[in-house]
């Protein structure tokens, strides 16, 4: 077990911009619950983990190129050969971040408290394996919301065709 503080290269937070200055464009914009926007302007090209730094503590999202995120955000970057960011991911997705709010009006989750999280890091091997089988179970399960969706569709569908015959 290490402090995550010990196994990130950095932490930051975005930068705000009022929403009547963003102009629509191609680059996500990330807020507390994730992407908002697209915007015309990036302030970050790499790969990291962005974790809610207020509001919804517990949301998670990994941006991959160039992006924007707001002050509400921290980004998270990875030294890879430590711990995989895609295994911090979805280690931290088990974490009940509530445990390390700040405010109780308005909670918020400070580079401090998200220092002192413990995280288990096993060999970058172990990692790996971890990710592997955890992204085939992502797949699966968006496999199975289709299917949900596509199933939903055909009952109603057949619903309406039974009530039609009946009129």
């Amino acid at each position: 077990m290490k402090k995550l503080g010990d196994v990130f290269k950095e932490v930051k937070t975005g930068k705000d911009v009022v929403s009547s200055d963003r102009k629509k464009g191609e680059y996500p914009f990330y807020g507390a619950n994730g992407i908002i926007n697209y915007v015309d302007k990036y302030i970050f090209d790499g790969r990291y983990l962005l974790t809610a730094r207020t509001g919804s503590l517990d949301s998670l999202h990994i941006s991959n190129g160039k992006f924007w995120c707001s002050g509400d955000v921290h980004r998270i970057e990875f030294n890879e050969d430590t711990i995989l960011l895609s295994y911090a991911y979805y280690y931290l997705q088990t974490i009940d971040f509530q445990k390390f709010r700040t405010g109780s009006a308005y909670p918020k989750l400070s580079g401090s408290s998200l220092n002192s999280i413990r995280i288990h890091v096993p060999s970058i091997e172990r990692q790996k394996n971890i990710v592997k089988y955890c992204e085939y179970n992502d797949t699966l399960i968006k496999q199975l919301e289709v299917e949900i969706e596509n199933n939903k569709k055909q009952a109603e569908e057949f619903i309406k065709s039974i009530l039609k015959k009946q009129k």
